[in-house]
């Protein structure tokens, strides 16, 4: 089934509306601060609004939707995480970041434990964020081709093209306020069919009524504390909330939307908008799913073969059920791009800072090239964010060879990969024995955990959980004697709730929804027990990178006689004395505003008072490891 004129219009416009606002922005950025930072003179609602499309995509959209056609109401429950990851983010980490002041979120690693540390959580993290983008842009591909005959390599194609062009040309400011025109065209679609669906249905009243008969509004099992129960209410609440954090707290995508805002104020006020609107988003996709199971309670269009994956049932919906209305399929298309583009342009642009931050700059510094003017550092960053866009494509090229469904898929590998990182951010800011050595150990048992269940729940398909349940009739011509190899079961014209149960525990059958939980726990642990063994309970760090009342009356201020190191560490430094000889002064404190001929004699008249000069001395420490970092 093709779109009409009025979809292909609105369609087309919602794009050439996205990449006009990018090309009106171009030539404002006259610096790089203004390109990945908006020059910090951003307002509140439009950084809120991005915070939210930036971290929902296309997969909530049609994923929540087809959790609860097929599973029921427990994943709409993810509504309750939503609404506390903005809050723990906005009044826990944000504050530790807005003091640091600087581009790249990873140098907080790197101050805190070291460059190894950094570098380990940066390259996994945009190994791991390609991945997730190449999924959010093979959903709307895949939406695409269902309504217009594409072929999926032409709609992956066409989308990725756009992305690039659109990331690139209008920086940060280009992408925030294009989130918001996205979020109004999603908001819309959302809307609009359910609120059509439910007309369809018979009313508010039916759309319930059909639910609580097909089972869809059945919490049995939910409450239960199994770690193989795919969704339970303890997987959610806290497992779920845990992944959240991570994809709010300590995201180089979310981070650098915050600190374009002037005050740290700002910032914990759009982090709480951006909880407010996606838990508004979960609950109106997962209503959309009990519209679709009031208008498919007698055939599942996946068993008919209608559909390939069940991933698509909510564009099917729209396409068959809906689509005597003009231009509600376009409204609809429209706001499925417009998720994605919000979500892989935040990505193209975000990655290209946290490249240029943390690898290009450095090597060009270990190699003494001319640092590069601003210019050529913002073109150097569009070239950056463009190839991050190409590798995005050809990985969205490879998802269909994965045999998952990919909410899950994606859903998994953020807890299993992702939450060890929050957990080195988390130990780094609320606690001060946690060493190098500790999150290295705690990194090397929970990455080859994770990345085993990742890849065995992804490639090889785990036991199915009870379905919910579809009447059969003469609606569903194809499903009579039909047999479903991809899910090993045979179906016959009956009532069908499809049931795998386990024989025995194994950890790659760990709940998807608990492995957050699992991860992060175990993170702890380890890197607590290492860190102490080795030494960590005897070390003090500086309280810039500590949570604030971690800061009041406990550990040590950073003194006149203290240095911090590029792990976070304070240590002591030699002070100038009657008895250091210049040379050697002059080299342990290279003063920026004085000669390096200064004598400390000489200083010390120039500063007039002891305690003036034992703040040049920490000034000039500081500058010290400054410059060496």
């Amino acid at each position: 089934m093709t779109l009409g004129t009025v979809d292909y219009v609105l369609l087309v416009g919602s794009v050439v509306a996205s990449a006009l606002i990018g090309i009106y922005f171009t030539n404002k950025n006259k610096s790089m601060e203004a390109y990945m930072m908006g020059d910090r003179s951003m307002s509140v609602f439009p950084v809120g609004v991005s915070l939210m499309t930036s971290c929902l995509s296309g997969l909530t959209l049609l994923g929540a939707s087809a959790e609860f056609f097929y599973q029921g109401p427990t994943y709409s429950f993810v509504f309750i995480p939503m609404l506390l990851s903005g809050p723990i983010t906005a009044f826990t980490m944000l504050p530790v970041f807005y003091r640091m002041n600087t581009l790249s979120l990873y140098k907080y690693l790197h101050k805190r434990y070291g460059l190894t540390i950094k570098y380990i959580v940066t390259v996994v993290f945009m190994l791991q964020m390609i991945f997730y983008n190449a999924v959010v842009l093979y959903l709307p591909s895949m939406a695409l081709g269902g309504t217009l005959g594409v072929p999926r390599f032409y709609s992956i194609l066409l989308l990725g093209i756009t992305c690039i062009i659109y990331s690139g040309i209008g920086g940060v400011k280009a992408v925030i306020w294009s989130d918001l025109f996205q979020a109004v065209l999603m908001f819309a679609a959302l809307f609009v069919v359910g609120l059509l669906g439910t007309l369809d249905a018979g009313g508010f009243q039916e759309v319930l009524h059909q639910a609580k008969e097909g089972g869809r509004l059945d919490l049995t099992g939910f409450f239960n504390l199994d770690l193989t129960t795919r969704h339970t209410l303890l997987g959610i609440v806290i497992g779920s909330t845990i992944k959240h954090v991570y994809l709010v707290g300590v995201n180089q995508v979310q981070i650098q939307r915050a600190l374009s805002l002037a005050t740290l104020r700002q910032g914990q006020l759009a982090f709480c908008f951006c909880s407010l609107c996606g838990a508004l988003v979960i609950l109106m996709a997962s209503y959309l799913g009990a519209v679709i199971a009031a208008a498919y309670r007698s055939c599942d269009p996946f068993i008919s073969g209608d559909i390939a994956r069940r991933d698509a049932i909510l564009v099917h919906y729209v396409a068959h059920r809906l689509a005597v209305i003009p231009g509600l399929r376009g409204i609809f298309v429209a706001g499925i791009f417009s998720a994605t583009l919000s979500t892989l342009s935040s990505f193209a642009n975000s990655m290209a800072a946290l490249a240029l931050e943390d690898f290009v700059r450095p090597i060009m510094r270990t190699m003494k090239i001319k640092r590069l003017s601003d210019t050529d550092t913002t073109w150097l960053a569009k070239l950056l964010a463009t190839l991050f866009g190409i590798a995005c494509v050809l990985t969205a090229y490879l998802i269909e060879k994965a045999n998952s469904r990919l909410l899950q898929a994606t859903t998994t590998m953020f807890g299993a990969i992702g939450v060890p990182f929050l957990a080195s951010f988390a130990l780094g800011i609320f606690t001060r024995f946690v060493n190098t050595t500790g999150i290295l150990a705690g990194f090397a048992v929970t990455l080859s955990l994770g990345s085993y269940i990742t890849i065995y729940q992804t490639f090889f398909r785990r036991p199915l959980e009870p379905l919910m349940p579809v009447y059969y009739s003469e609606q569903c011509e194809r499903v009579f004697n039909m047999t479903l190899t991809s899910d090993e079961l045979t179906y016959e014209p009956s009532f069908l709730p499809l049931y795998k149960s386990f024989t025995s525990f194994s950890v790659d059958q760990i709940s998807y929804m608990m492995l957050p939980t699992v991860q992060f726990v175990l993170m702890i642990l380890v890197t607590s027990l290492v860190s102490i063994l080795t030494g960590g309970l005897n070390q003090e760090v500086d309280d810039e990178y500590l949570i604030s009342f971690m800061q009041r009356g406990s550990g040590k201020k950073l003194g006149s006689s203290d240095s911090v190191s590029s792990g976070g560490i304070i240590t002591k430094t030699m002070r100038p004395t009657p008895e250091t000889n210049d040379a050697e002064y002059n080299e342990r404190f290279p003063a920026r505003n004085y000669s390096k001929k200064s004598t400390p004699s000489q200083l010390e008249a120039r500063c007039g008072t002891k305690q003036n000069w034992n703040r040049l001395i920490l000034r000039t420490s500081l500058e010290q490891s400054l410059k060496e970092f």
